[in-house]
């Protein structure tokens, strides 16, 4: 039984291997932007249901660059749906920029896209912005430490605090990029026990070490500033850290509002492959039949937009171009087209490439009623193959 198995799936492990060198990989459409007139390519709209390639020309002084995909309607402060960034590299001169956009736009719907173009920040505005972020920050620390001459309290609590601290460096960096293109996630877990130890803490002890102090209150006061300006130094750190690298600025955007993109026909799929049928599988006397096939399938998500899943799914039908043979060398064929035929689900396991786990319908003409398994003349077997997918249009009736 095992190398009648192993001479069912053998064929189609081979036609898993060989179907990629068989079709070509998928190709993403050069869209170029024109700046001038707001619009892509002569004015034509944008692709729907694959990726492409924005292109255009960047400034010498324009070293990065980010495009960001709005729903077409909606409220002004909506979220971008995607977002996708360039930076040139390091060295090189000006030139045409190409980014790539992977997103499955839905046909016929309109998006707004901005483009905005960042230069390199100058020291004097890395300066400028280093030393704004820490007058926030130091101002927000003043306010949100209270109390009395004998113990420091904290007028919300160490979580918002934290939340706020890192909101306040994300606000002050709304118009600056780190060419890491990480986003500052908040402040470390040193800051965060700083907090948390000066939150009640007591002066008494600490005052008395305060050495020049005229007074004890005022030894508590110089330990109070003392504790606070220690915090402020760690996120002072932790921001120029943050900041030590090569930053740029908005310098100029683009935004093109209610973009199309184009239509689309209906699309039916085209499945060659190859593919076997169990007909008994009863301890030893293991039957089956394989053959090459035919078919087509109808996806169930539409324009490539719907959920991951139900874009690779689809409804599978067709037909095999040959009679089965069974291990035994009885011929089995099917009952509608004298050639088996199938129908059930397909699911696309990699671009191309398509796995179909149907029925279908065999007839046994022996005569003799001699093909194992078969309890009737005609009967519906599981069936499985792979197969290369190929997409065409037929303007179907809406």
């Amino acid at each position: 039984m095992y190398d009648q198995m192993k001479q069912l799936f053998l064929p189609l492990i081979l036609t898993l291997c060989i179907l990629p060198s068989l079709v070509f990989a998928q190709q993403y459409e050069t869209i170029r932007l024109n700046v001038e007139k707001s619009y892509f390519g002569e004015n034509e709209p944008l692709p729907a249901a694959k990726y492409f390639m924005l292109t255009g020309r960047a400034a010498v002084d324009i070293p990065y660059m980010e495009v960001e995909i709005y729903p077409g309607k909606g409220k002004e402060d909506r979220q971008a749906i995607y977002t996708t960034t360039w930076k040139r590299e390091i060295g090189t001169p000006a030139g045409d920029y190409n980014i790539p956009v992977n997103l499955n736009l839905r046909p016929g719907s309109n998006y707004d896209i901005a483009i905005k173009y960042f230069r390199a920040v100058s020291d004097a505005e890395r300066a400028q912005l280093k030393t704004t972020l820490f007058n926030n920050l130091d101002n927000y620390v003043d306010r949100a430490f209270a109390g009395s001459s004998k113990k420091i309290t904290l007028t919300s609590n160490n979580r918002q605090m934290m939340y706020d601290l890192a909101a306040i460096v994300d606000g002050g960096m709304t118009y600056y990029r780190p060419r890491t293109a990480i986003k500052f996630e908040g402040f470390s877990d040193l800051v965060k026990n700083q907090i948390q130890q000066i939150e009640g803490m007591k002066l008494k002890k600490g005052g008395a070490t305060v050495v020049d102090a005229e007074s004890k209150v005022d030894g508590r006061l110089s330990y109070r500033e003392e504790v606070i300006q220690s915090l402020k130094n760690s996120l002072h750190s932790e921001v120029e850290q943050y900041m030590n690298v090569e930053m740029y600025i908005l310098q100029d955007d683009l935004r093109i509002n209610g973009y199309p993109t184009e239509k689309m026909r209906t699309t039916l799929s085209l499945n060659a492959g190859y593919g076997g049928a169990v007909f008994n599988f009863d301890g030893g006397d293991f039957n089956y039949g394989s053959a090459p096939y035919l078919g087509i399938s109808l996806p169930f998500g539409r324009g490539g937009v719907a959920k991951p899943f139900w874009n690779r799914a689809s409804f599978s039908a067709g037909a095999f171009l040959m009679n089965f043979e069974d291990v035994n060398g009885y011929k089995v064929s099917g009952p509608i087209f004298k050639v088996p035929t199938y129908v059930g689900l397909g699911y696309r396991v990699y671009k191309f490439i398509k796995l179909n786990a149907s029925a279908v319908f065999v007839e046994d003409v022996s005569g003799t009623g001699a093909v194992s398994g078969f309890s009737n003349r005609v009967e519906v077997r599981p069936m499985i193959g792979l197969s290369a997918e190929f997409n065409f249009w037929m303007d179907l009736a809406k």
